[in-house]
């Protein structure tokens, strides 16, 4: 199980891992319950997303959570300032800003609650995809399986646990060229359940079906946008 910190994946990319303290970890579940307990009041949002899962839903947290997916973006700014220059970079380009106006004089990071869960069920998964905005987040907050009992007895057991990906969450980096593409998997599990992860939205990233519980494996989601004072 990895620690928390910052994971650099390739040049000036990263994710940042969290452990949800208790009190967001109860916030987190209100939502998660107020869905689960009535499904047919939810709003679907399958429409706007990539997974091949038929119970995901779009939901708004409150200021507390709000509040503290703001903090771990600051946090994960402060982590990445090279990625971050670049952002600068390219909205100084397209808006005609003078070259080396500090980051945040004309650009704020900008949540302001939208988010979606999956209850993803045994066999669904979500194909290779990315996200809008700047920075995109994951809350895992069920696992209902653990790693060695997917490798054990999910599909390619044979195969051995080195190429098994059953139930991994993984992303996909490429620089652009040819045959430059790295595979940086997680291997999210039970032990998992309560951390986050703070990530470049275009991060293309998958998630891979389980094989060993009729539970819900629960996420939660959000993208981090740029808001541009002028």
């Amino acid at each position: 199980m990895k620690k928390e910190g910052y994971y650099s994946l390739e040049g000036t990319i990263g994710y940042l891992l969290k452990k949800i303290p208790q009190d967001i970890y109860t916030e987190v579940k209100d939502v998660v319950d107020n869905i689960q307990n009535n499904f047919d009041n939810a709003q679907p949002y399958n429409s706007n997303l990539a997974g091949q899962i038929d119970k995901e839903y779009e939901t708004q947290f409150n200021p507390k959570l709000i509040q503290y997916i703001k903090s771990i973006s600051e946090e994960y700014t402060n982590l990445c300032p090279e990625y971050i220059h670049n952002i600068q970079r390219d909205i100084n380009t397209l808006m005609s800003y003078p070259v080396g106006k500090p980051y945040d004089k004309n650009v704020n990071l900008s949540y302001k609650g939208h988010s979606w869960v999956n209850f993803q069920k045994k066999y669904e998964y979500n194909p290779i995809h990315r996200h809008s905005g700047v920075f995109s987040f994951v809350i895992w907050y069920k696992i209902p399986f653990y790693k060695e009992d997917e490798v054990k007895y999910g599909a390619g057991k044979d195969r051995g646990p080195e190429f098994n990906h059953n139930g991994e969450f993984e992303f996909i980096y490429t620089s652009g060229k040819e045959k430059d593409i790295q595979f940086f998997p997680l291997s999210i599990d039970k032990k998992m359940e309560g951390y986050m992860a703070m990530f470049p939205s275009n991060l293309r990233h998958i998630v891979y079906p389980f094989y060993t519980s009729d539970d819900y494996r629960i996420t939660l989601s959000g993208n981090i946008d740029l808001q541009i004072n002028v």
